[in-house]
């Protein structure tokens, strides 16, 4: 049988059997409601697992917290102080064993008393906290809130806590009675007045002691003029030689800053600190790198010297003079 040549051909297809493209299909037309739909669903997964993975990532029992940090016992950990975990010591706060309260930086806790004494732990943990650049006292107020002693604060605090004893020599606690206690720093109208024994020409004089040490302040008219100083060490006191050195190396440095008008003299026992000091003489300052804040300058009312000596525990008493 011969051969057609007149087949047809099936639309679009040529003569050589090959397909022919009818249209494309654009993918970008599906892509993009499905991008939309990932996107939303990984925003819903991440909002919901955010508050679990903040959890894990400062909860130090977790694991999460442990892989990123190692475990509580294989790092240092540091416990700081805020102000939310100390009462304000600027207002009256009921005194307890178990209570913490902070004046500015300075931060008090551990508190226990003793006869005239309190007892305590002072720190700063941001900065150094300078007590002697002020007349700050602790205020002990009964429980009907009467003021009935005052011991001033001194020294210079940091991060390390060091264990403090504030003295009054004219209070006694009385374990059986409630107190309040309060942090004030002192103006010098805040200071109650005193009267002073006095001569003809005003002239008065204080004497302040404790343990070896006799502090007297000679005043005009309730003002300082002049002021001496004596305090005795014995080697006895001491369980080696070496801190008895350090302790009489010290008070040589601190004559030498007064030149003649101080000296360390030894003795048999020990040795003595001496200072006599005429603070009227003309241009006359007491020496920079000076530590100790028993010297007070010219004209220092005696109210506020008193004051300062009593709430350290010094004993202090006016002294008669007798004129023939």
């Amino acid at each position: 049988m011969k051969g057609n040549n007149n087949i047809p051909v099936a639309p679009n297809q040529s003569n050589d059997g090959r397909a022919q493209v009818i249209g494309v299909l654009r993918k970008d037309k599906i892509g993009k409601p499905i991008l939309v739909v990932e996107l939303f669903v990984l925003f819903a997964i991440v909002l919901i697992a955010l508050p679990f993975m903040n959890t894990m990532f400062n909860d130090e029992s977790s694991s999460l917290y442990k892989a990123l940090h190692g475990t509580v016992d294989d790092i240092t950990t540091t416990t700081v102080a805020t102000d939310n975990d100390y009462l304000d010591a600027s207002k009256s706060q009921l005194l307890s064993t178990s209570l913490k309260m902070h004046f500015n930086n300075l931060y008090m806790e551990d508190f226990s008393i003793s006869g005239n004494t309190l007892n305590c732990t002072m720190y700063s943990y941001n900065g150094v906290m300078d007590m002697d650049g002020g007349e700050y006292y602790l205020n002990i107020y009964s429980s009907s809130g009467n003021l009935v002693g005052a011991m001033k604060i001194t020294g210079s605090y940091d991060y390390e806590k060091t264990a403090v004893s504030l003295i009054s020599s004219e209070f006694n606690f009385n374990s059986s009675y409630q107190y309040s206690v309060k942090v004030v720093k002192m103006k010098e109208a805040d200071y109650p007045d005193i009267t002073i024994t006095s001569d003809e020409s005003g002239l008065g004089f204080i004497t302040c002691s404790k343990d070896k040490r006799v502090l007297t302040y000679n005043f005009k008219n309730q003002y300082l003029i002049s002021m001496s100083d004596t305090e005795s060490y014995a080697v006895k006191d001491y369980t080696d030689n070496t801190k008895y050195l350090a302790i009489y190396s010290k008070y040589q440095t601190k004559a030498a800053l007064f030149g003649s008008l101080a000296s360390t003299e030894e003795n048999d026992n020990g040795f003595t600190y001496k200072a006599v000091i005429d603070l009227t003489v003309d241009g006359y300052t007491l020496p920079e790198g000076l530590e100790d804040n028993k010297y007070y300058p010219l004209d220092s009312r005696a109210k506020i010297i008193k004051y300062a000596l009593i709430g350290q525990g010094y004993a202090c008493k006016w002294v008669n003079i007798i004129f023939i």
